[in-house]
């Protein structure tokens, strides 16, 4: 073992100091997202310790959490010298959990009242998306949520809808309610034609089967278009 290692090595460290440790005693929140990364890795290299090598990855990211999210496995590999496979999963599989506990809903307890309410349940399925993804969050009379279900995926600028397909899982769910979303990877929220004409369509074939379409939200990274409280439900 080199000399760097045995100076750097966790093994070394007081109890106290080590993160793994601090988390089994204390709790993930009293770790820094260093050692967070680091219980990650569960180890360095022969230079650094883990601590050392989570420290030097937030600083290539300008400790931008939502910036190394946004790394795929073959990115992450490339980018940090002593990251392989492992770690490089590991990190990835955490980053995906987070994002979908923060998008889970209980239906009996979450209501959706307003756009606020429905950005934040979305925000972060949307968050870091360079492509375009159509959701559809079904809701019973009293705005409940029922389910929240991905429609489609596409490209970076657009992905076709089927209307047909939206009503068949309204009516499996018996949903009275729905409402849409989308992200726009460029930023841009502004409405396009087909975001307009499609809403127009599931506005109006919702009435002929007493299906409300209550909102129609389009996403960007930290903000959002809705076109209820833009009055462009027709």
């Amino acid at each position: 073992m080199q000399a760097g290692a045995l100076k750097t090595g966790i093994q070394l460290w007081s109890e106290d100091d080590r993160p793994r440790e601090k988390m089994i005693n204390l709790s993930p929140k009293n770790l820094s997202n260093a050692e967070l990364l680091a219980v990650l890795l569960r180890s360095g290299n022969a230079k650094e310790s883990a601590v050392d090598l989570a420290k030097r990855m937030l600083a290539q990211v300008d400790d931008d959490l939502i910036r190394l999210s946004q790394m795929d496995i073959r990115k992450l590999m490339k980018e940090f010298k002593g990251v392989g496979l492992a770690k490089a999963t590991a990190i990835s599989a955490a980053f995906e959990l987070g994002c979908r506990k923060a998008g889970i809903a209980n239906p009996s307890k979450t209501k959706l009242k307003g756009s606020e309410e429905t950005f934040r349940l979305l925000q972060s399925t949307f968050s870091g998306l360079k492509h375009e993804e159509f959701w559809v969050v079904f809701l019973t009379m009293g705005a409940s949520i029922i389910e929240k279900r991905r429609i489609t995926t596409g490209g970076v600028a657009f992905t076709a809808i089927d209307p047909k397909l939206i009503f068949q899982y309204a009516l499996e769910v018996n949903a009275p309610a729905m409402i849409l979303a989308h992200n726009h990877p460029s930023g841009d929220l502004t409405p396009s034609e087909e975001d307009r004409k499609l809403t127009r369509t599931l506005h109006d074939g919702g009435k002929i089967l007493d299906i409300k379409v209550l909102d129609h939200l389009i996403f960007a990274e930290n903000t959002y278009y809705s076109f209820r409280d833009n009055n462009d439900l027709f």
